[in-house]
């Protein structure tokens, strides 16, 4: 499976494409939280072995990133462009 480094809607380095899937770079903390509400939430760690290189990668959905917006600019942008997509779409549709 290839990973690579993609441009999303935070428009930042720290996102990742895995088949189709934007994944952006969170915190050890951040997965914990995330992992509370949702055991099951396909979050990645990279460096499987147990060492200080490790990173924490989190898809792009919505559910995910409701729960780290306060902790995470990128979680925060990216929520943020979902708000007005979906206004913009009330909007349109009335």
């Amino acid at each position: 499976m290839q990973i690579t480094l993609i441009m999303g809607f935070s428009n930042s380095p720290n996102l990742l494409k895995r088949n189709e899937i934007c994944l952006i770079k969170i915190t050890k903390s951040e997965s914990e939280a995330v992992r509370k509400v949702f055991p099951r939430a396909e979050i990645v760690r990279t460096c499987i072995q147990k060492s200080k290189r490790h990173r924490y990668y989190l898809p792009e959905a919505e559910k995910y990133l409701r729960l780290i917006v306060e902790s995470n600019a990128e979680a925060a942008a990216i929520c943020a462009t979902i708000d007005k997509e979906r206004e913009r779409r009330r909007k349109w549709h009335g």
